[in-house]
């Protein structure tokens, strides 16, 4: 009976112990589900958000997807516990893919490029995860409010992103806006960084006003403030918009009579001194040919403008404080008659075999001078039409190479030239090829540029020009800097003009994101934007961010504006980026207690 009894027992306890392993493995599957789940729900939302605001950018220009992308973000920072392990690893990974994907033009210029399409897309895809990380620091540790937290680290941390690094500015949330005129007018209160806080503090009162994301159900009067907020906000910023694109234009301010003339030759880098020969002739007939057709068919134009590096003549010019030999000083004049003489070439003035005869013609044998040459051609150029054109620069000693903006008055002569001042890192200078120089031969970079020291102006018609130079354009402290400097000196501009060679790019969304950024300097400046675009876009804004007109994509073209002058003013050209740089300091300042924090709870838990 004992035994019996024995037996039983040992029986039950065989399998409830075997029960109790079945359960435990299930509880163990099902964490490990869990886990698995919680790992593809960071990654998927934070994917979803990439994907999101990568079809509110150019190609796809879908922008209610850039305030729907945040949405996602925010939910990830609304989650108090995460179970997986380095979620941010998962963030990190998906906003790789986002760069990549929006970025993916930079490798179209050079088959280096692929590496710096990588490095550029490494680079800029921790921002994101520092973004999540920095909000819920704020909004778990500090107890801040996602619509206070979300808008305040997206605005420093794109302040950061356009300044570390000389800055880049591609492809901003901002960005996605260009084409909604009336939302984008606040931009004359907050810059583009901003507009792009703007959207974010959207996609955070839609997140919060649905309680997506969060541990618990929100209150009725929190979804009721959020959404509040989201309408107010709204309104506020169509009203401020529809009032600010109502404010009159006097029709009595200056104008200016300008041609753009668009080219459509794609950069490609020859291999033999014949294609090199051909790719240069072509870019010269081109933008020759449509120069003299423009002339034959228009009346009086006040300013020609060519873009980046296509007017294909080395401006030579002496170093200031530097007396020349006279052999220096000779040779110095013949390379400005052969500027000169091209300029005239370009509008059907000259042509090269009546130089040719003239010069075989010549009583004297010694070598032309620049007074010979230009008393010669003085009848041609009474009717030479002042032009604005970019091309490469160097002093008379060739030691300094620049990118230039080169003015060409009425009378054929340099009157004045801009060199540009922020250079594209890898595309015009490599850091630390000075010391390496051999780094030069493995990219498109024949030799490092110099940047220039200051803005220039340049009057046309009855209008003051600024120019600047390629992407010089898409950083805003940049422009900003060299109109308040102009303004200082009592010479500010009237308009602004950008001569960009995006032929590097073949007609792809590049050219899309270059122009947005056009869009938004005239709004921040108040000043009408004029392009001069290689491949495209050439065009036209108003100082109210409207685009009075666009050349094609990758085609020729060639566009006649009036442009005039506008008496808007800017508060975002006084105040400058100054709250978005106390919110850099302060998201720099979490990362770095929160750090901190972070560290010394792992620690206690060790302990």
């Amino acid at each position: 009976m004992n035994a019996t009894n024995g037996v039983e027992s040992d029986t039950e306890n065989v399998e409830v112990d075997s029960a109790d392993r079945d359960l435990s493995a299930e509880a163990n599957d099902r964490n490990v589900a869990n886990a698995r789940g919680q790992a593809w729900s960071v990654f998927g939302w934070a994917m979803l958000a990439g994907l999101m605001i990568w079809a509110s950018l150019p190609p796809l220009w879908f922008w209610p997807l850039a305030i729907g992308g945040v949405v996602p973000l925010v939910m990830l920072v609304q989650r108090k516990e995460w179970s997986v392990a380095r979620p941010y690893r998962q963030i990190w990974l998906a906003s790789l893919i986002h760069c990549l994907m929006v970025y993916h033009f930079i490798r179209l210029s050079h088959w280096m490029a692929f590496l710096g399409w990588f490095a550029l897309s490494f680079y800029l895809s921790f921002y994101l995860p520092l973004f999540v990380a920095t909000a819920r620091v704020l909004v778990h540790r500090w107890k801040w409010s996602p619509l206070i937290a979300v808008p305040v680290v997206w605005l420093g941390l794109e302040w950061i992103r356009g300044h570390l690094l000389t800055g880049f500015t591609l492809g901003q949330l901002a960005h996605a806006l260009t084409y909604q005129t009336t939302v984008i007018q606040i931009a004359d209160l907050v810059g583009d960084y901003g507009v792009s806080a703007l959207i974010a503090f959207w996609g955070a009162c839609i997140a919060c006003g649905l309680g997506l994301g969060m541990d618990r159900p929100a209150s009725g009067r929190r979804k009721g403030l959020s959404l509040g907020l989201l309408a107010f906000s709204l309104l506020g910023t169509l009203g401020y918009g529809a009032w600010r694109l109502g404010t009159p234009v006097s029709d009595s301010t200056p104008t200016a009579k300008v041609a753009i003339i668009q080219g459509s030759i794609d950069t490609i880098f020859p291999t033999s001194v014949e294609e090199d020969r051909a790719y240069w002739t072509s870019i010269e007939t081109q933008y020759r040919e449509r120069t003299r057709n423009l002339l034959k068919e228009t009346g009086a134009i006040d300013l020609i403008l060519w873009p980046e590096s296509k007017f294909t003549r080395l401006h030579v010019f002496p170093k200031q404080g530097i007396p020349l030999a006279p052999t220096e000083q000779l040779a110095l004049e013949q390379r400005q008659v052969e500027y000169e003489a091209f300029a005239l070439q370009t509008q059907g003035l000259l042509e090269q075999e009546e130089v040719v005869d003239w010069v075989q013609n010549r009583a004297s044998t010694s070598p032309i001078d620049l007074r010979e040459f230009r008393e010669w051609s003085a009848e041609k150029r009474e009717r030479f039409t002042p032009m604005l054109v970019g091309c490469q620069a160097t002093t008379h000693d060739m030691a300094n190479f620049y990118n230039a903006a080169v003015f060409l008055d009425e009378k054929d002569e340099v009157a004045s030239h801009y060199f540009k001042m922020h250079l594209v890192m890898f595309g015009e200078y490599i850091p630390g090829a000075s010391a390496f120089p051999l780094l030069y031969q493995l990219g498109p970079v024949a030799g490092g540029l110099t940047p220039g020291e200051q803005p220039m102006v340049i009057q046309a018609g009855g209008l003051k020009f600024a120019p600047n130079i390629c992407f010089e354009s898409t950083i805003p402290r940049v422009i900003r800097a060299q109109v308040r400097d102009l303004k200082q000196a009592g010479n500010e501009p009237d308009v602004l003009v950008n001569l960009t060679d995006d032929g590097w790019f073949w007609g792809s969304s590049a050219l899309d994101c270059h122009f947005a950024t056009h869009v938004f300097r005239a709004i921040e400046n108040r000043k009408p934007v004029v392009v001069a675009a290689n491949t495209g876009f050439s065009a036209v804004v108003t100082g109210r961010g409207e685009v009075a007109m666009r050349g094609p994509r990758r085609s020729e073209a060639t566009l006649l504006a009036e442009i005039r002058g506008e008496s808007l003013q800017s508060p975002y050209f006084w105040l400058g980026d100054w709250p978005a740089f106390l919110c850099a300091m302060g998201v720099v300042g979490v990362m770095v207690i929160g750090g901190w924090l972070h560290r010394r709870d792992r620690r206690k838990a060790a302990g």
